[in-house]
């Protein structure tokens, strides 16, 4: 279960407008995600007026910015939708990344905290929440996370131990 899910590199240059603050060689951001659902998100939704259909249109109006490479507006955009639709992991998951991706990790920690039960990107989210808390200046609950990964089973167990063992 080492493997990596494709499209994502979370545990590996700074985005734009990232802090000065140096931080350590493997919480560098080289590629953001790409937008992947569940493809059952519209059956699994709980509750929301206008159910999985709103969600969507709202959610594909707020992830635009996000593709083009716009964090901070993507960003600004998401937050709504994911109090909105805070069931939906996945929604969580783009907010905490286009955070990291604009340079605040510091707020991008726990919407990537609350995407972590995803089937579709909780690992990703795990990888990057240990980014975003190392890059927020939070190195000990970082390294605290990846010694927790490495003893675990997962998409990023390999290199999480790697990182540890330097």
């Amino acid at each position: 279960d080492s493997g990596r899910v494709a499209g994502a590199a979370p545990i590996a240059a700074p985005p734009a407008g990232a802090p000065a603050r140096p931080s350590a060689e493997w919480a560098s951001l080289p590629s953001a995600p790409e937008v992947r659902l569940p493809p059952d998100l519209i059956l699994t939704m709980r509750g929301g007026d206008g159910g999985g259909d709103a969600f969507l249109k709202v959610f594909g109006e707020a992830i635009a910015p996000y593709r083009d490479g716009r964090f901070a507006e993507a960003a600004a955009a998401l937050a709504p939708v994911a109090e909105r639709y805070s069931d939906v992991a996945e929604t969580w998951f783009y907010l905490g990344t286009a955070r990291l991706f604009s340079g605040a990790p510091a707020e991008a920690i726990e919407p990537l905290r609350r995407a972590r039960g995803s089937e579709v990107v909780g690992d990703d989210a795990r990888g990057l929440q240990i980014v975003a808390l190392e890059r927020a200046g939070r190195e000990n609950e970082a390294r605290g996370e990846l010694h927790a990964l490495c003893a675990e089973r997962g998409n990023y167990r390999d290199r999480a131990c790697a990182i540890v063992e330097r």
